[in-house]
């Protein structure tokens, strides 16, 4: 695509001028000294100055800055504030965060609003033309879309599902490959990400054998391109899904998050779903069960983060700690949907039960089915293809259609939502009172 410029061995932009920057902070000094620094160093450009994020906002679509260096504390709009309008209405344009905190809670939030990259003050000119240059590769994709009019106009970047467990053998991966198969059943343009680097499925649940992976991808010099990517793709024949698999060695992971990296600085993980979402209306990801780099990079993205558990007491207390950490310590809020598998078992707890012990709604219910969900993994078909009018492959239609906003799920009539309802909860067998399960989960007697 010839609009998509990047860095090349001068540190300059492909098309050979220098990347363009804006200072945003509401010191003198602090611009005057950074302008200073900046000006010592022939690959970058100070083309302009604002004092606070409601000043930024204006000037930037006069001076078109490649990237804004943002101070986070400001009067007015602060940091977060402005670079959440700059990622928002100006996507072509990165965002670094410069603060004098170094808390890890301001990066996290600096990360979640859309920053690129964060510094924290005082810091040297070498580190500065870093974070600068790395901004700018990493936001090549956004630069490419609104090249395209994909991040503005009609077309819009697609939705990121992250499908999350803090405990393994939950479902997690079921899950997300069937309500991927689902989605793309209603016509929708839908690619799985197996970002379990070390162990994850997706290819076995699909039935294939990747010839590439993500890893592949991640050997890519310069700023990854569509094309790379979608030839990374493995396409399951009748699922209407495409797939980006799992390293298919546990060691090469360490070339997507580790110290084996071609480049430690830069987040490839980051920039491959902002490429699959300029190309592809929804990005279903399954991460490993823990809160990793590339776990946090994924959920930074995502629009909706399902959490699957399972209704039992060790299930639980692993998922009441995760959700402490999503909704509170990260902020995701209500971006999290808890979703229960294998729900109605035999000596399971009642959907009900789940939610009061957590303390949170319990947004959908997949019926307990091992029969189907067994001869499914063991064919390599996920059984939303092969078995549509059971009640687990009912929930799973149910799920896409709230993604949807209701649209419908071909071959399946409307499924009625299920969660929380409790007929036939009769027959079966209770086991623990709340007040026992909240002990068992939360032995320090609170939530």
């Amino acid at each position: 695509m010839s609009s998509l410029t990047s860095i090349g061995a001068e540190g300059k932009t492909s098309a050979g001028k220098p990347i363009r920057v804006m200072i945003v902070d509401d010191a003198r000094e602090l611009r005057e000294s950074v302008r200073a620094m900046l000006r010592l160093d022939e690959r970058v450009e100070v083309v302009g100055e604002a004092e606070d994020g409601y000043q930024a906002l204006e000037r930037i679509p006069e001076v078109r800055p490649d990237v804004v260096l943002m101070d986070i504390n400001m009067p007015g709009l602060d940091g977060i504030g402005a670079t959440e309008r700059v990622v928002e209405e100006h996507p072509e344009t990165a965002v670094v965060i410069i603060s004098v905190e170094g808390d890890q809670e301001y990066f996290r939030k600096a990360m979640r609003a859309g920053a690129r990259d964060y510094l924290v003050k005082p810091f040297g000119m070498d580190d500065l033309v870093g974070a600068i240059r790395n901004a700018y590769r990493l936001n090549a994709p956004e630069r490419a879309a609104g090249a395209t009019s994909l991040r503005r106009g009609a077309t819009r970047l697609g939705q990121v599902v992250c499908v999350f467990s803090s405990k393994g053998g939950v479902g997690k991966t079921t899950v997300t490959a069937n309500l991927a198969v689902a989605v793309a059943a209603a016509g929708h343009r839908v690619v799985v990400v197996d970002l379990d680097l070390e162990f994850g499925n997706q290819a076995t649940v699909f039935g294939v054998t990747p010839r590439s992976s993500i890893v592949d991808v991640c050997r890519t010099q310069g700023p990854i391109p569509s094309d790379r990517v979608h030839k990374a793709l493995t396409h399951p024949a009748g699922t209407g899904v495409a797939l980006l698999a799992a390293p298919p060695d546990p060691e090469l992971a360490a070339e997507v998050e580790g110290e084996a990296r071609a480049d430690p600085t830069r987040s490839y993980v980051g920039e491959i779903i902002d490429t699959l979402r300029a190309d592809f209306e929804w990005v279903m990801v399954d991460t490993a069960t823990n809160f990793g780099e590339t776990t946090l990079t994924a959920l930074d993205r995502a629009e909706t983060i399902l959490l699957v558990t399972t209704p039992e007491v060790p299930a639980l207390w692993s998922t009441a700690r995760a959700l402490s950490i999503l909704t509170e310590r990260l902020d995701y809020g209500a971006r999290v949907k808890l979703v229960v598998n294998r729900a109605r078992g035999v000596g399971g707890l009642l959907t009900r039960e789940v939610a009061e012990a957590l303390n949170y709604q319990v947004a959908f219910e997949i019926p307990s089915d091992g029969a189907v969900a067994v001869a499914a993994a063991n064919s390599g078909r996920p059984f939303f293809l092969t078995r549509k009018k059971k009640p687990i492959s009912r929930a799973i239609g149910a799920m896409a259609q709230e993604l949807l906003g209701s649209q419908e799920v071909h071959g399946q009539e409307r499924p009625r939502r299920v969660a929380g309802e409790l007929s036939g909860a009769e027959s079966r067998v209770r086991g623990v009172v709340r007040t026992n399960l909240l002990n068992l989960i939360f032995p320090s007697g609170g939530q």
